[in-house]
């Protein structure tokens, strides 16, 4: 992936601010796929 973990950040940082509360279930969820594949990419 080229992206880090900042610059995904700050994307869903931008996601919650033009979406509002209504984006926190979608941001969870992927954050959480975030996680799995940076420690897919690691192995």
């Amino acid at each position: 992936m080229n992206i880090t973990d900042r610059e995904f950040d700050d994307v869903m940082a931008i996601g919650m601010v033009a979406g509002g509360s209504i984006t926190i279930p979608h941001v969870r969820r992927a954050s959480r796929l975030w996680s799995e594949l940076k420690e897919d990419n690691q192995a």
